[in-house]
Order: structure tokens, then C-alpha cells, then sequence
């Protein structure tokens, strides 16, 4: 019987953590002989791969780091090198694991395959260690991804969670999004899904999440923690604090971002090839799935509620799931025109509102403490929100310190479209 072995994809650039890595994953596997690596060497001189150096269980794509193009480039040399392993794990340079790590994840994907997931993929960030101040201080709970709104580039954003109930929870939930520093999936994922050299970082997991959904991968995030993450890291070298050529190739990877959304909308002419969209699921799919709209740039109720996934329902009609959409807005709310005492510390909060055209209040927050002073010192505050319906007017209205409302003002919101 062939033994599972797990194909370890690390991309390191200039890490002190590489070795450290290395050496706890191999310590905390159950069968660390079934255990093989690919890395990504971006090395600088006095880098060195220590008693790994000559180790059958290693590739090396080994490269000085002044020629390095980048993240999502390094991850495709990893990538590279797969060799048929039934499982692979991809990881950053700078990590620890649970004990019996390997054995959790093969169980939890075998468990999913079971239940008629073909190709489940196992992913989110990991909770935090700090290499100074270890194994104290880890995080203590999985984490859970979580929809934070789209950038003005294209690529919409993550943010994470805690998963407080994970102790009653038998098996990996449902996800939305995937995490590049954290991926356990069958290894044929480096073939269906190959890294797109031509991005560079910002925008590697949104367009991942969407190649890997629509060739067919299932995402789950883990119940159980299995691995930390190193986060920050400001006194570490990054690829864009050596590369003053950055700028440009993040612009570049943007563009090649947008033109995987322009097919997935569009799909009669791909110019992507094996870096596009895949053909079992569709990105409509991922949309009614998601809960999010790429041409409207905007959101369902749901997942900006960060609730679980969507059911894909093909008989929902594209007009019946726009309907839904919640749109960015950005309102100026100033100051200059509210009335208000200029003694502030009187004041326990500031009521700030934006109201639709039939008079539903689309958003409230309650401006209070060093937030009211910045901006009533900036004459201007900038209130953000997400909605199906067009915002029509704004209102101020002080609270004072005495329990009393005070003069509410409500101007009408000018649009630009």
C-alpha cells in the first residue's frame, strides 16, 4: 500500500523562521517520513538550509533574492515541483504545528470525501505565535474568514474571526474564502489550479478562492486548530521593501485580477488559459455562493452578516439575486452644517445616520469619545456603509451628557455617478 504522503509547499523570502518551520513540522507529524517539500529559496547570502540541505525529501527552486519576482511567482516554483503526492499543504516560511498535525488534516478531508465532497480544500488563517515569545501567548482558537468589502483596484478583502464554539464542533464548516498561508487539499490542486506567475500579491487569495470553486474545490475551514502563523513581522524583510519595481508589478497583477472577473462575466474569449476560471462551476456560481456581485462590487445581506455559505440555487434568476445586493457608499458628513455646542465634552455621543428616500435608516453609528473630537476638529467625518437602496439624506443629532437630544440635522446627500 502506497503510504499518504503530504507534498509541503513553502515559498520563503529572506526568513529567519525557515529552518524553525521546517524543523516543527517534521517534529510534529505523525509519520514524518511521509512528508515531502518544495521550496521556494529566496535566499540572501547568509542564508542556509541546514541539516536539510542534502535531504532526499526536499526540492529546492533555490534563487538569490534580488531576482525573485514576487509571492504569487515564488508560490508557481513551488508548485513546480509537486511530484504526485496524494495530499499537499501549502504554508508560508513561518509557522507551527499541533502534534499529529498531518494525521488531523488527512482525517478531515477523508471525512469530507465520505460525506460526496470530491475535492474538499482545507483553509483560514491560523491563529498568532510569536517566535520571541514562544510557545507562549499562541492563539487559542481556530479562525474563520470573513467578507470585508472591496478594494478600489478590484479584489475584495478578508478579515478573520474567532471560531468561540469550535469546541462543539465535530467537523470543518463550510467556507467562502481561503487563506495562501494555510492550504490543505489533494495534491492534484497544483495541476487544476496552478499559481498565476503574473500576479504579485495583493489579490492572490480572492482569485484563488474563485479558480479553486470553479474547478470543482469544495472549502472548508478547519474546526480544530493545526497550525500558527507569524503575523506582522516588521523587522523582517518583505519582497516590497527590496524591489523598488514593486509598484509596477503590483499594478500589472491588478490588471491580470480584473481580466480573470472580465471572463468570468464574459467567458466567450479567455486569455488566461490554465490561469482562468475553471470549467465546473461557473463564477455566477460563486457569486449566488458567496453572496457577492464582482460587476456591482457589492454584497448580499448574508455576507456582509458573515453568515454561513449560500446554497447554489441555479433557478434563482440574476435579477432576483442583484435585487439583493448591497452596494458600497461613502458619505461626507459635515460638520460645518450641524449645530452643536462647541463644548464637547458635554456631549455623551453624536447620532450619525445616512436614510433611504423612504425613510429607512440604512446605517447608524454613534460617534463618541476620541473618534467625535477628530472629526469635529476635521470639520468632516466619513461614514461608510453597504446597501441595496440609494442613501438620500444624512443626520447628525447630539446626545448630551443630561439624557437629552439636542437639535438633529438632516441634510440631502449629492451623488456622483
Amino acid at each position: 500500500m502506497i503510504p499518504p504522503l503530504i507534498y509541503v509547499q513553502i515559498a520563503s523570502y529572506r526568513d529567519p523562521e525557515l529552518l524553525f518551520t521546517i524543523r516543527d513540522c517534521l517534529a510534529k507529524a505523525s509519520k514524518p517520513k511521509n512528508l515531502t517539500f518544495g521550496i521556494c529559496w529566496q535566499r540572501d547570502q547568509e542564508e542556509t538550509l541546514g541539516e536539510f540541505a542534502e535531504d532526499s525529501r526536499f526540492r529546492i527552486f533555490e534563487i538569490p533574492f534580488e531576482r525573485s519576482r514576487g509571492p504569487c511567482w515564488a508560490r508557481s516554483k513551488t508548485q513546480a515541483l509537486f511530484n504526485n503526492e496524494p495530499f499537499t499543504l501549502q504554508i508560508d516560511s513561518h509557522h507551527r504545528f499541533v502534534e499529529n498535525w498531518d494525521g488531523i488534516l488527512i482525517e478531515m478531508l477523508s471525512s469530507l470525501q465520505t460525506k460526496g465532497h470530491e475535492k474538499p480544500l482545507l483553509s483560514s488563517y491560523a491563529p498568532a505565535y510569536d517566535p520571541l515569545n514562544d510557545p507562549n501567548n499562541r492563539g487559542s482558537q481556530p479562525l474563520r474568514l470573513l467578507f470585508n468589502g472591496f478594494k478600489p483596484e478590484g479584489p475584495f478583502s478578508i478579515c478573520s474571526e474567532s471560531m468561540i464554539e469550535f469546541t462543539t464542533m465535530s467537523e470543518p464548516e463550510p467556507a467562502h474564502f481561503l487563506s495562501a498561508h494555510f492550504i490543505f487539499t489533494i495534491g492534484l490542486f497544483c495541476k487544476e489550479v496552478p499559481y498565476d506567475p503574473s500576479l504579485y500579491f495583493f489579490g492572490e487569495e480572492p482569485s484563488l478562492a474563485i479558480r479553486a470553486f470553479t474547478n470543482g474545490y469544495d472549502l472548508f475551514h478547519p474546526h480544530k486548530i493545526i497550525i500558527w502563523h507569524h503575523y506582522g513581522r516588521e523587522n523582517n524583510p518583505k519582497h516590497w521593501t527590496d524591489h523598488q519595481r514593486w509598484i509596477l508589478r503590483n499594478e500589472r497583477s491588478m490588471i491580470r485580477y480584473r481580466q480573470i472577473i472580465s471572463e468570468g462575466i464574459d467567458p466567450r474569449v479567455s486569455l488566461l488559459g490554465i490561469f482562468g476560471l475553471g470549467t465546473k462551476r461557473t463564477l455566477k456560481d460563486y457569486e449566488y455562493y458567496s453572496g457577492l456581485n464582482f460587476s456591482m462590487t457589492g454584497s448580499t445581506s448574508k455576507a456582509l452578516s458573515n453568515l454561513p455559505p449560500h446554497e447554489i440555487n441555479s433557478s434563482q434568476t440574476e435579477i432576483d439575486f442583484n435585487s439583493h445586493i448591497n452596494v458600497s457608499w461613502e458619505i461626507v458628513i459635515d460638520f460645518n452644517n450641524v449645530a452643536y455646542n462647541k463644548d464637547i465634552e458635554k456631549y455623551d455621543f453624536f447620532y450619525i445616520g445616512a436614510h433611504s428616500q423612504d425613510e429607512d435608516e440604512l446605517i447608524r453609528k454613534d460617534l463618541s469619545g476620541a473618534d467625535l473630537k477628530i472629526a469635529l476638529k476635521e470639520g468632516k467625518y466619513l461614514l461608510e456603509l453597504y446597501s441595496n437602496k440609494i442613501p438620500v439624506t444624512w443626520t447628525v443629532w447630539p446626545y448630551n451628557k443630561i439624557l437629552k437630544w439636542e437639535i438633529k440635522t438632516t441634510r440631502p446627500i449629492l451623488h456622483t455617478f
